[in-house]
């Protein structure tokens, strides 16, 4: 067995690819993180409003449709700007 190890004949492609991908990632303003940020506040103010409405219920993980609406709502659209959406 040979000690050195023979690239595959798609490996430029791959290359290719993987820098494609660095590129992209590397492009991504991060000041655009900031806009998935929703403060304590503005999570309380939503529960308070909810909470009005009378009785909610709540998944396995502490959060109400609502909330978890409103709470990953911006995370969702960062995204979709990063995957290439709007």
């Amino acid at each position: 067995m040979p000690t050195s190890a023979r690239m595959p004949s798609s490996e430029p492609k791959f290359a290719s690819n993987l820098q494609s991908a660095f590129d992209h990632a590397m492009s991504f303003p991060i000041s655009r993180c900031n806009e998935a940020i929703v403060s304590a506040g503005e999570l309380e103010q939503r529960a308070a409003e909810e909470a009005r409405f009378g009785r909610v219920t709540v998944d396995m993980n502490g959060l109400t449709m609502g909330m978890r609406l409103y709470a990953f709502d911006p995370v969702r659209k960062v995204l979709r700007f990063y995957l290439g959406g709007s």
